[in-house]
């Protein structure tokens, strides 16, 4: 048997490897061992724990190691927890690999315990670029790690262009794709969500938006400010939206507070707010979409596939490969309204596999049995 780590740092990651850990734990000769850490496993930003045991999957570990996302540190001393309890963890088991999942801060946390335990370690979506500090740590996770699984032939070049061993590179797709729905969704199914706002039912009623706006930790300009603009483009479009929360990024907080202090001000009553939301009912969620708002690597990853129209703000996703289905826009409110409608006119896009086309997960399932 071989014992195999995956680290979960956040709601967003799981998606990113959900479908590979499906398969990996069908694996007869596979110890599947899942850790979750930092924002992954506060319920303060979802309740990814309820989402992992549907998927009949058993969490091993977690590490309670996420600070106060207001401070200025906290994102370093997220990391540094990590590692002390991640640390601890691998060096007391047998673990034969662990498995890095794209670009977290906390990500780098695995692979630095990984690479400096000796353990073979495998990094999921390395060679992409953003824009955001995340560029940073993705290569850092990629030069620390072993083997790389990577989600398109771009990706693959700029690895070695970095110096990493062209043998050790794969092109597997994103394992998120996998789960893009074939078939319309009937709404009616949808469980009832339990956040704040206008009821879920009523956002799924007819045409609805969806918004998910993460802090931009290297602009200049300040979170609130960031996310004002959003506020008031989607206040003045006035469809029905589901808003996710934003992160645990430094920044997180103030989005929220400005967010919260919009709705006492009497803004944002057509909009449904959610921590997170499963990731399969998500991904058909965003495909029943009109238009998806805000900074989520989510619009240009699988809306690139599903055809969705997105308008993506700021420059936290600026270096990110997309699809036509993208309109890029600043943080200015008439902007984004106006980029809103002109995505809403359009209508869906053509699909386009930028990241794969939905076996992704079987492949890095099975490369990770034959390599550990």
């Amino acid at each position: 048997m071989k014992t195999i780590a995956i680290v979960i740092s956040a709601r967003a990651s799981y998606s990113r490897i959900r479908s590979a850990l499906i398969h990996l734990s069908h694996a007869s000769g596979v110890n599947l061992r899942i850790v979750i850490v930092a924002s992954g496993s506060s319920n303060r930003f979802g309740n990814l724990e309820d989402f992992i045991k549907r998927d009949g999957l058993e969490i091993a570990w977690k590490i309670d190691s996420q600070l106060d996302t207001s401070h200025k540190a906290s994102m370093a001393k997220t990391v540094g927890l990590t590692l002390l309890g991640l640390t601890d963890y691998l060096m007391n088991l047998q673990i034969d690999g662990v498995v890095v999942i794209a670009d977290r801060h906390e990500t780098i946390a695995a692979s630095i315990s990984g690479s400096f335990l000796g353990i073979k370690t495998f990094h999921i979506q390395g060679g992409e670029r953003t824009g955001n500090i995340d560029d940073k740590v993705r290569y850092a996770n990629s030069h620390l790690s072993d083997y790389h699984f990577v989600s398109n032939q771009k990706a693959l070049e700029r690895l070695i262009d970095c110096g990493i061993d062209p043998t050790k590179i794969f092109v597997t797709g994103c394992p998120s794709l996998d789960s893009v729905p074939v078939n319309k969704f009937d709404f009616e199914k949808i469980p009832s969500f339990t956040g704040i706002g206008l009821s879920s039912k009523e956002v799924f009623i007819g045409e609805y938006l969806v918004v998910i706006q993460h802090p931009e930790t290297t602009s200049n300009l300040k979170s609130a400010s960031q996310i004002s603009p959003t506020i008031d483009a989607i206040d003045a479009v006035g469809i029905p939206a589901l808003w996710i929360w934003p992160n645990s990024d430094l920044g997180g907080d103030e989005i929220v507070g400005e967010i919260r202090k919009a709705r006492e001000h009497g803004q944002l009553k057509g909009v449904h707010f959610e921590r997170s939301v499963e990731p399969e009912i998500f991904l058909r969620i965003l495909d029943g979409a009109a238009c998806v708002i805000g900074n989520s690597s989510v619009a240009l990853r699988e809306c690139s596939l599903i055809g969705t129209p997105a308008v993506n703000i700021g420059g936290r996703q600026r270096d990110r490969d997309h699809g036509s289905n993208v309109l890029s826009v600043q943080y200015d409110s008439d902007e984004i309204r106006e980029a809103i409608k002109k995505q809403m006119s359009h209508g869906r896009f053509a699909p386009e596999f930028i990241y794969g086309s939905g076996e992704s997960g079987k492949l890095i399932s099975r490369l990770i049995q034959e390599i550990a």
